[in-house]
């Protein structure tokens, strides 16, 4: 007679499907993880460049400032100076020329 044996396997159903879900999680963690890696990323450039910006809207802001206060002054020559610059004003004895390139 010959004897029968039963092989048992290592991986029962059970076992597999245990595996499985343990294989997609590490693979969902590691997508996860890398994304926000990435996303902290572009995040901190946008910190930075935004920083830039507001550094430079500051120093704008405090040109600005310092152009108000020289009207609001009593010094009549800071009014002429911006009466001439933008607003193309002239005194009554001036004569005015435009050169024309």
């Amino acid at each position: 007679m010959l004897a029968s044996f039963q092989v048992t396997s290592v991986f029962t159903p059970g076992k597999l499907l245990i595996l499985l879900q343990l294989v997609v999680l590490a693979w969902l963690g590691t997508l996860l993880i890398m994304n926000g890696v990435v996303k902290g990323q572009q995040l901190h450039e946008e910190i930075l460049s935004q920083a830039d910006d507001n550094k430079e809207l500051h120093r704008r802001n405090q040109r600005l400032v310092s152009q108000v206060d020289a009207l609001r002054s009593d010094d009549v020559l800071v009014v002429e100076e911006r009466a001439r610059k933008d607003l193309g004003m002239v005194k009554d004895d001036e004569t005015f020329f435009i050169f024309v390139n």
